[in-house]
């Protein structure tokens, strides 16, 4: 099984440039899908409505989702919902259901299962924005059949990609590569997510022979005062209100069988909260309303 296209950007300018810089440059299209063997294969054979996963992913990247962290909202800037809005559209095409579009740019929607089988729900998340480092406005990707050395990005600037920086490019020789004109992100992270995430659902939408269970995807606008944030949503009868300042007690639990008597032991939620505060030095809240529980968490 062998991805035939990678996705390459420029270095970034900031302070975070130096930690983020590999994982920007090895953002693989089909990397976020270990568990879909058939999504391995030449970019040239998945091909749903008209729409090969690569096509998907070069018009992603025309929208403009970079981040502000200086707003304090969420999402931090209108270009987010703009695609947030025209990913619902294609959702809609596709077929999937339960999709929702929330005021702080949380996307949701479902695959039903196509099958009685007991399989597992399966979830799938990616963001939406791109980092506040560098533009993600007018983004000018392209194709490069890639034979090794120097990329040219942009002549007029000088602007390489090059082996010399970058020896991982060498893993790559005849395959295809998209760049950018070096003076812009190409949003690979994580628009190559969201493009591979929707090119699944497609896939499977229109494969019913291969099944598999109930399918949950979810998108948002994560970057927040350089915090990684994301929200896990329980749809249905919401915890009540007078239950949230002890929601994470250790021992506390709303599972209660009327029947039997017996009650949940009490012990997830907290060892979720000890896990986020103290080993990942992050913070977690929960929200209720009139039909969902959500749980938010923030991760430096």
């Amino acid at each position: 099984m062998k991805a035939y296209m990678k996705i390459f950007q420029p270095p970034e300018r900031g302070a975070r440039a130096s930690s983020r810089k590999n994982k920007f440059l090895n953002s693989d299209l089909f990397g976020t899908f270990p568990s879909f063997p058939y999504l391995y294969a030449s970019f040239k054979t998945i091909k749903n409505k008209d729409m090969t996963v690569v096509e998907r992913f070069l018009k992603y990247v025309i929208y403009n989702t970079q981040s502000d962290e200086t707003t304090g909202t969420t999402p931090s800037t209108s270009g987010q919902r703009v695609f947030a809005e025209a990913l619902v559209d294609e959702l809609k095409e596709i077929g999937l259901t339960d999709i929702s579009l929330d005021e702080n740019c949380y996307l949701m929607a479902t695959l039903p299962a196509n099958t009685d089988k007991p399989l597992p729900t399966v979830g799938f998340i990616a963001h939406l924005d791109t980092s506040p480092d560098m533009s993600g406005k007018d983004v000018q990707p392209r194709i490069v059949s890639y034979q090794g050395g120097d990329i040219v990005l942009n002549e007029t600037e000088n602007i390489l990609l090059s082996p010399a920086q970058f020896p991982e490019l060498a893993d790559y020789v005849g395959q295809d590569i998209i760049v950018t004109n070096g003076k812009t992100l190409l949003g690979a992270d994580d628009k190559a997510g969201v493009a591979s995430i929707i090119a699944a659902m497609d896939y499977l939408k229109a494969h019913p022979e291969v099944e598999h269970g109930r399918i949950r995807i979810a998108f948002s606008a994560r970057h927040q005062d350089g915090q990684e944030v994301f929200t896990v949503t329980n749809w249905g009868k919401p915890i009540p209100t007078e239950c949230l300042p002890c929601i994470f007690d250790p021992g506390f639990s709303t599972k209660v069988d009327y029947t039997t008597g017996q009650v949940g032991r009490g012990i997830g939620l907290c060892l979720v909260r000890d896990l986020t505060e103290q080993e990942l030095h992050g913070t977690i809240r929960v929200d209720a309303c009139d039909d969902r529980t959500s749980f938010c968490v923030s991760i430096p």
